[in-house]
């Protein structure tokens, strides 16, 4: 087939394929955007109703109330819930997607920095008997929250927060450090010679 041949081929036959896809992603979106909303919207609503039940203490001892989220808007593409509970003076956000469960909080003046709860709350508590990644359902948030609320209300205060921010920054350097020396002992196992796939392997220009 010669090279005009193809080009031709292509222009010809290029603006029908585009029309056919956008037909057929139009006809889908238009069949099944409505059940997929509809499950989306339940989701969101089943999550909803669990923080409710599961934190009824909150609501009725602290006050907690749900709030709007337009972030929740960011995850429906991935099929995954968020709802955003504040509750003095702390903004709780719990996240769900597939099998992942998680906390985060934040203070209601500083509504976008964002922690991941379980690590703020290894963190703060003295006997550190919570560990990073130990909440992965509202037994664990319950269990872990009940005894550290107030420790975790004035980590949050104006006054303690530099602190906290300044210990937070520091685990992450830390586990950003992990990280990499995990991933080099990996490619060290992986590749005894040295001979890294993933590296720029560029021989020197000999003149």
């Amino acid at each position: 087939m010669s090279r005009e041949f193809r080009k031709w081929l292509i222009a010809v036959s290029t603006p029908p394929v585009r029309a056919i896809g956008f037909v057929v992603g139009g006809a889908f979106s238009l069949l099944y955007g409505p059940f997929y909303r509809r499950h989306v919207a339940d989701r969101q609503e089943q999550l909803e109703d669990e923080v409710k039940y599961q934190l009824v203490s909150l609501f009725r001892g602290h006050n907690a109330r749900i709030i709007q989220n337009t972030e929740a808007r960011n995850l429906h593409g991935l099929g995954a819930s968020l709802v955003t509970v504040a509750v003095d003076g702390l903004l709780l956000r719990f996240i769900r997607w597939r099998e992942v469960f998680q906390v985060h909080v934040a203070s209601e003046r500083l509504p976008n920095d964002w922690y991941e709860l379980s690590e703020v709350l290894s963190v703060i508590d003295p006997i550190e008997t919570i560990r990073p990644g130990a909440i992965g359902d509202f037994t664990d948030f319950t269990r872990s929250l009940g005894p550290n609320m107030v420790r975790l209300k004035e980590a949050f205060s104006p006054e303690q927060y530099p602190r906290l921010e300044k210990q937070m920054s520091e685990v992450r350097a830390f586990g950003r450090v992990v990280t990499r020396q995990w991933e080099t002992e990996i490619n060290r196992r992986l590749y005894p010679d040295g001979m890294n796939p993933s590296s720029d392997q560029r021989q020197p220009f000999n003149k």
